[in-house]
């Protein structure tokens, strides 16, 4: 029930607000622009990330204005991230009603974010808890991290012993 809540607040939202910009969304809605037309040139920047804008691009394939397909990118993004909350939320082990009061918070206020912003935070957030959930299921997690800390300290200290003492970075090996 939380979950067509959420659908129905996010849809009304993104209507009653399609004029509401920040100002990433122009930079945003551009690159989208510069995808879609093939101008890789312009597209490729060091400063605005691919994912928000890639999914703007079907849209303006489809002949939708850039203002509408930030908007519906904004409505996929927050679909993603209510799904991942929760989904993360079952991988840890909650009760049932935590998922509940999860989804709740989330359907109130997912769609004020969603129309306020056109940025790809929602989006990355969605992914990132979908794989956290992932990990955590797949009990994957927290050996890699122990793994991967121990690992990128060791580096990460070799690294700066070479940098600091070209010679002292052989005591490492």
């Amino acid at each position: 029930m939380a979950w067509v809540v959420a659908y129905a607040l996010m849809l009304v939202s993104m209507l009653n607000n399609l004029a509401r910009l920040n100002t990433d969304a122009i930079a945003y809605m551009r690159v989208a622009e510069y995808w879609s037309a093939g101008n890789l040139g312009f597209a490729v920047n060091g400063y605005w990330g691919p994912l928000l804008s890639w999914l703007m691009v079907p849209f303006l394939w489809l002949g939708v204005e850039p203002l509408l397909a930030g908007k519906l990118a904004m409505l996929i993004s927050g679909a993603v991230f209510f799904h991942g909350v929760l989904f993360l939320v079952r991988s840890v082990g909650l009760r049932s009603i935590d998922e509940l009061i999860v989804a709740w918070v989330l359907a109130l206020t997912i769609p004020g974010w969603m129309s306020n912003h056109v940025t790809p935070d929602l989006l990355v957030a969605g992914l990132v808890a979908f794989a956290l959930g992932q990990a955590v299921t797949a009990g994957y997690f927290f050996l890699h991290a122990h793994l991967e800390t121990a690992f990128s300290s060791r580096l990460a200290l070799r690294r700066l012993v070479h940098i600091a003492w070209p010679s002292g970075g052989e005591i490492f090996r």
